[in-house]
């Protein structure tokens, strides 16, 4: 994925962050749905892992 040295430019740079933002906003709107979609479930490992990951998907907003 990487272009010849003579080819990074700023334009590359900004394409990357472009497409990871991209990328993460995706990931982050599919955990939210599987989050919403196992609120019902009461079991204390799934409850922190659902915690876990409202932490991280908020982070990821955050940072985006």
């Amino acid at each position: 994925m990487k272009p010849p040295v003579s080819k990074v430019d700023v334009s590359y740079f900004r394409n990357l962050v472009q497409s990871e933002t991209d990328r993460l906003t995706v990931l982050c709107a599919v955990w939210r749905s599987t989050m919403d979609a196992s609120e019902d479930l009461s079991d204390e490992g799934t409850l922190q892992l659902i915690t876990l990951l409202q932490y991280c998907s908020g982070s990821c907003l955050l940072v985006l």
